[in-house]
C-alpha cells in the first residue's frame, strides 16, 4: 500500500516483456523515413545517440524484437541498401553500435549477448542490420497481397516489375490476359502506391519473366477494389506461360516486397513498447474525481529520460503530488514532508521484487554527457595551449643558441682555441 496522504495516484509502467532500465527504451527499429516501425534498421542507444548494428545473426533478431515486446523476430537477408527497394542503411558518420552482434536466443537483451567493436569494415554502413519483428510466427502475409519483382528477382526499386500475388499460400505471377488498367490500379494502389504511372500500361514481361508459369489469369478488376482478389480471376484452368507475366509501373511510393503488414511499433513519445498504465488509489482515500486514467496516460509522454533511485531503482514514468502532475523525478515536498532533494516514486512491479522496500527514493544525479564533453574540450584547449607554450619558448632558445653560435664563430674564426 502506498504512503502518504497527500499522494493521489502513481501511474506505473507495465511491460509485456522485461522490466529492465535499458531494456525496449535502448533498441529501436525505424523504417526509411526514419519513423520507428516493426521493419527497418536496428539501432542500439550509444552515447552518441542511436546506432546500427553492423552484421547480427537470426538468434540476435530474435532476442532484439523480444526487448522491444514483439514475440518473433528475423534478420533480413537482403541488403540494407536495397531492402524493399528502399535504402534503410545508416546515413554517413552516424554512430555504429555494435559489429558482428551474436546471441544464443535466450538471452533477455542484446547487451547479454557477445559483439564486437565497429571497424572501419562497418564505416559506410552497407552491413547495417534489417530486421522484422511481428506478434505472429514467420509473420502474416495477406491473402491476395501484391509484390513487384525486378529482372533479378528481387523487390523492384522503381516500382516497375512482374507483378505476383499471394494466393492459397504461394506466391505467383499474373497472366497478362484480360489484365487492364483497372486491375493495374488495384495492384498499385493495394502496395501503397497513388496509382499507375500516367501514360502507361500493362507489358510484356520481356526480360523480367521468371521462371514459372502465372498462377491467376483473367483478373479483371473496375479500379475501386481494395484488393486484386476482390475483382474476377481465373485461377484453376490457367494455361499462361512465364513469358505472359505481366509488368505494371506504380507511381509514388510503395512496399514492393509483399511483406507482412506493419503491426504497431513502439510509440515515439513512449519508447518502451507494450506500456500500459495503473491508476492506484492513495492510502489517504480515493483518487481525485477530477483525474481519470485518460487524462494520466498522456503523462508519461513528456517523460525526457529514464531516471533511477539512489538505490538503482527504475522512477515511475508519472505520478501526481499535492495535486501537481511529475514525470521523472522532483524536488517538491516528499512523502516525509522534506523538500529541496530530487526524488520520485519506484516502479510498481520493482516494489514487488523487494519486499518491505519504501516506494519512493531519492533520485540518483543523471550524468550530463554534454557537459563532461564541454570540460573534456576544455581541457584539451588547455593542453594545446600549453604545448604552444612550450613550443614558442624552446623557438626562442633555439634562436639565442643559433645566435650565440654565431658570435663565437665571427670571434674566433679560423683558430683553433679561443
Amino acid at each position: 500500500m502506498l504512503r502518504g496522504a497527500d499522494v493521489l495516484f502513481v501511474l506505473a509502467c507495465c511491460f509485456t516483456g522485461n522490466v529492465e532500465a535499458g531494456g525496449a527504451a535502448d533498441v529501436r527499429i525505424t523504417d526509411a523515413g526514419g519513423r520507428l516501425s516493426n521493419t527497418g534498421l536496428l539501432q542500439v542507444r550509444t552515447d552518441l545517440g542511436f546506432g546500427s548494428v553492423c552484421g547480427l545473426n537470426q538468434a540476435a533478431a530474435q532476442v532484439a524484437c523480444r526487448q522491444l515486446g514483439y514475440r518473433f523476430g528475423s534478420a533480413a537477408t537482403s541488403a540494407c541498401g536495397h531492402y524493399g527497394g528502399d535504402n534503410l542503411c545508416g546515413a554517413p558518420g552516424a554512430p555504429i553500435a555494435k559489429k558482428a552482434l551474436r546471441c544464443h536466443g535466450g538471452e533477455r537483451t542484446i547487451d547479454n549477448c557477445a559483439w564486437s567493436v565497429p571497424d572501419a569494415a562497418c564505416a559506410d554502413h552497407s552491413h547495417d542490420a534489417v530486421v522484422f519483428c511481428s506478434n505472429a510466427a514467420g509473420g502474416v502475409i495477406s491473402e491476395g497481397a501484391a509484390r513487384l519483382l525486378g529482372a533479378n528477382g528481387a523487390p523492384s526499386l522503381s516500382g516497375s516489375g512482374r507483378l505476383e500475388v499471394f494466393h492459397s499460400g504461394v506466391w505467383g505471377s499474373v497472366c497478362a490476359a484480360g489484365f487492364g488498367a483497372g486491375s493495374a490500379a488495384v495492384a498499385c494502389k493495394s502496395m501503397g502506391f497513388e496509382g499507375v504511372v500516367p501514360s502507361s500500361a500493362p507489358s510484356s514481361c520481356g526480360q523480367n519473366c521468371g521462371a514459372r508459369p502465372p498462377t491467376l489469369s483473367s483478373l479483371s478488376c473496375s479500379g475501386s477494389e481494395q484488393n486484386v482478389l476482390d475483382c474476377g480471376f481465373e485461377d484453376d484452368d490457367v494455361f499462361c506461360a512465364p513469358e505472359d507475366s505481366v509488368v505494371i509501373a506504380c507511381a509514388g511510393e510503395g512496399d514492393t516486397t509483399g511483406g507482412p503488414a506493419k503491426e504497431k511499433a513502439p510509440s515515439s513519445s513512449t519508447p518502451l513498447h507494450g506500456l500500459s498504465f495503473l491508476a492506484v488509489a492513495s492510502a489517504a482515500g480515493a483518487p481525485d474525481a477530477g483525474y481519470s486514467r485518460e487524462q494520466l496516460q498522456p503523462l508519461s509522454q513528456f517523460r525526457a529520460q529514464h531516471h533511477k533511485t539512489i538505490d538503482g531503482r527504475l522512477c515511475a514514468a508519472a505520478f501526481v503530488q499535492d495535486r501537481q502532475t511529475y514525470t521523472g523525478c522532483t524536488d517538491a515536498t516528499n512523502p516525509s514532508g522534506e523538500s529541496g532533494r530530487p526524488w520520485c516514486y519506484v516502479e510498481a512491479q520493482l516494489l514487488n521484487q523487494s519486499p518491505g522496500a519504501a516506494n519512493w527514493a531519492y533520485c540518483s544525479a543523471v550524468t550530463d554527457y554534454d557537459a563532461i564533453r564541454a570540460e573534456v574540450a576544455g581541457l584539451f584547449s588547455d593542453k594545446v595551449r600549453d604545448v604552444r607554450s612550450y613550443v614558442s619558448r624552446l623557438q626562442k632558445a633555439q634562436r639565442a643558441a643559433e645566435q650565440e653560435l654565431d658570435r663565437y664563430a665571427r670571434a674566433c674564426g679560423a683558430q683553433a682555441s679561443c
